[in-house]
């Protein structure tokens, strides 16, 4: 099988695609952004107790409901859009380098583009093939502790968070907005996950000589344990870095 690295094949529009399979993560964070000032301001008036800073706080939380249920989630279409066109576009100009390359896959340019236009996931298939032909370099294990970061430091938040969510089913008014402090912060500290699997998969390629995961893969396996399946993302981070550890 003819292999390549990203020095045979050069595209700028690999790189775009890569950031651009990262917005359902921006939008993660966009959504939480909101919620964590919300929950944070409530908090605070509740601890400070001082009516004034009550009003005040109250006004601001206002403004980000507001902001919330109506600018948010026309802000969330148009980042979505953006982001499935951006990533057709990408895979399209990819795979029209792939086909003057000398290596076993041809994509066809129209078929993934249209394809991951209307069905973005696709593109975490086209990555994986992309990376079984052309291999990527990283030259820093760095991601590895990223990716582990971001697991050790969100999940106490996001776990106490729901935790307090079930006791505030008996105490909702006092406990409900350190639920949103607690779990947004936790959403946005675990943001970077994905992208550090994803890059620290091809550094734990280049430099193991027993394990040699596929970076399209891991990247397609992390999305789909914090978007389809959320508690799995835990395990599925657990066993990665377990993995990572015995062999580089």
């Amino acid at each position: 099988m003819n292999r390549a690295t990203v020095e045979d094949v050069e595209s700028r529009a690999y790189r775009v695609l890569e950031w651009a399979l990262m917005t359902p993560i921006a939008l993660l964070v966009f959504v939480s952004i909101p919620l964590l000032l919300m929950g944070g301001l409530i908090t605070l008036g509740y601890i400070t107790g001082s009516d004034v800073l009550i009003g005040g706080i109250y006004i601001g939380f206002g403004t980000i409901l507001f902001f919330s249920l109506f600018v948010l989630p026309l802000l969330a279409i148009a980042l979505l859009g953006a982001g499935a066109l951006t990533t057709g576009i990408a895979v399209y100009s990819d795979a029209k380098t792939l086909e003057t390359a000398d290596i076993d896959w041809q994509p066809d340019p129209n078929m993934f583009g249209l394809g991951t236009f209307f069905f973005p996931p696709l593109a975490f298939y086209y990555l994986y093939k992309r990376h079984e032909h052309v291999a990527d370099w990283v030259d820093t294990g760095r991601w590895g502790a990223v990716a582990a970061g971001s697991l050790v430091l969100s999940t106490p938040l996001i776990g106490t968070g729901l935790s307090i969510e079930i006791a505030a089913y008996w105490y909702p008014h006092a406990l409900f907005p350190i639920t949103l402090l607690l779990a947004s912060l936790g959403v946005i500290l675990l943001a970077p996950f994905p992208y550090a699997i994803y890059r620290d998969s091809s550094y734990v390629r280049l430099n193991s000589s027993t394990w040699h995961p596929n970076p399209g893969l891991t990247l397609g396996v992390a999305f789909a344990s914090m978007f389809l399946l959320p508690p799995t993302y835990l395990l599925f981070g657990g066993w990665y870095l377990y993995k990572r550890k015995q062999a580089v």
